[in-house]
């Protein structure tokens, strides 16, 4: 997902949580599993919002309980 594309989805959940729906859980493709994007929604009700983020199985690397796994490492956890 390409940064104006997370911008605008996170501009459109702030505007959601403005007008009065409380949101408690955000399911996202791989595509928003960016750092940055989850830093973006923790950052709108903190402590208030859970995310389910879908990861690529490639050779990216995930943090889990401060470890650096890849995807099939975190599904075999």
């Amino acid at each position: 997902m390409r940064a104006n594309q997370i911008d605008q989805t996170v501009a459109m959940m702030k505007r959601t949580v403005k007008h009065g729906l409380r949101v408690r859980d955000v399911l996202a493709d791989s595509g928003c599993s960016s750092q940055g994007f989850i830093q973006a929604v923790r950052q709108i009700r903190p402590q208030a919002m859970h995310g389910v983020y879908g990861v690529r199985k490639d050779q990216r690397k995930y943090e889990y309980q401060g470890v650096a796994v890849n995807a099939k490492t975190l599904l075999t956890q």
